[in-house]
């Protein structure tokens, strides 16, 4: 399949719009939309598919800062129909989902996103439209469903240029059974206090298991996982998270608005499992601070762990059972351990002396300052 050329979408002499990340120049506090010059070709849309792309959407500012309000996705082409897709959703330039759960289409066909996206002045930001595939029994085989960007509304008083933008068409093929994947809580941690200023402390257990079924022998890998704390410390309160397996660090990551993302696109066979096996990945961290408070790591949603058919090469959507973790861990208060010293020696005191030592003690503080 080809991207076929819209005028509407291609830079004119002296005009704005432009396509691809090198458009020509947008006027200050607007916003130029254009198809990435690397968006998906034609292909199969699998049942049962996540995160599977089909528009990649570029977004240039021009001369001053522009935040994105809300935009419209619109599902097109024929033949086609929503039932196709059990959510759509936006990944965005940093891998994340826009959307924790994703959007079901309306009888407009439609969803829109709501979640604001700054673009700086001067600089584009890529955005891929992705589908979370129905299942085969609900899935149209054979159909060829496109996504594209319909609508944006800027926050502010800016102008947008470029609309519609469309992808390429997908065909779907109800015929394939994808792997299954499975995340549960690991290793019980349950309900601990540690001392604040504890590195290496496990805050959280998650196993994942291949469930796939029948005589294919399915893999699954692992490339993103990412947990929320439920629980009442700041961001700054953990130096570091690190997930281990078998004692072995395969990523880090620090926690930003209550979000741990762990990186594991470099991950390897530690991230690969066989069908019918599991693995265990235990989450340690660095209490730096947070007093009085703790940490309650879970999966909050099952689109938050990017787990991938190796066989097929598609993401598929795991089932999600670590919502709700037995894992509270909280940080106990700073202490200070005063014990007496003899480094004063034994004497006569001078009469009328001054700045004499009479004797000394040792103040360690543990966790936290502490003011005396």
């Amino acid at each position: 399949a080809s991207v076929t050329e819209d005028a509407g979408q291609v830079e004119a002499s002296g005009t704005t719009g432009g396509t691809g990340t090198t458009g020509g120049t947008t006027a200050a506090g607007n916003l130029t939309v254009s198809l990435a010059a690397d968006t998906p070709a034609g292909g199969y849309a699998l049942a049962s598919a996540s995160r599977l792309p089909f528009t990649k959407v570029v977004f240039k500012a021009g001369d001053a800062d522009v935040t994105i309000d809300s935009f419209k996705v619109k599902r097109g082409s024929s033949p086609a129909t929503d039932a196709d897709f059990a959510t759509l959703n936006v990944v965005t330039p940093e891998g994340s989902l826009l959307n924790d759960s994703g959007k079901t289409l309306n009888s407009d066909h439609e969803v829109t996103f709501t979640e604001n996206i700054t673009v700086p002045a001067n600089t584009s930001k890529t955005y891929t439209l992705v589908g979370n595939m129905a299942a085969a029994a609900t899935m149209v085989g054979g159909n060829v469903p496109s996504l594209s960007v319909t609508s944006v509304t800027l926050v502010g008083t800016g102008t947008v240029t470029g609309l519609p933008v469309e992808g390429n068409k997908l065909t779907t093929n109800d015929s394939l059974t994808l792997s299954s994947a499975t995340f549960a809580e690991g290793s019980a941690v349950g309900s601990v206090t540690k001392q604040v200023g504890a590195t290496n402390v496990l805050v959280a257990s998650v196993k994942l298991t291949n469930g796939t079924t029948g005589s294919d022998a399915k893999k699954i890998q692992m490339e993103k996982l990412t947990l929320y704390n439920a629980g009442t410390v700041a961001d700054a309160d953990i130096a570091s998270f690190k997930l281990k397996y078998n004692n072995v660090t395969l990523a880090t990551a620090s926690m930003v608005n209550k979000y741990v993302n762990f990186d594991l696109s470099a991950c390897g066979d530690d991230c690969i499992l066989d069908k019918g096996y599991d693995r265990t990945y235990d989450v340690f961290a660095d209490l730096t601070a947070g007093s009085g408070r703790n940490v309650n790591l879970d999966l909050q949603y099952a689109t938050h762990a990017a787990v991938k058919d190796v066989t097929n090469g598609v993401y598929i959507t795991p089932t999600d059972n670590a919502t709700a973790m037995t894992n509270t861990i909280t940080v106990s208060q700073g202490k200070i351990n005063v014990t007496k010293v003899n480094n004063v020696p034994a004497g006569n005191i001078p009469k009328n002396a001054t700045g004499i030592e009479l004797a000394s003690w040792n103040f360690n503080v543990i966790g936290e300052p502490i003011d005396v």
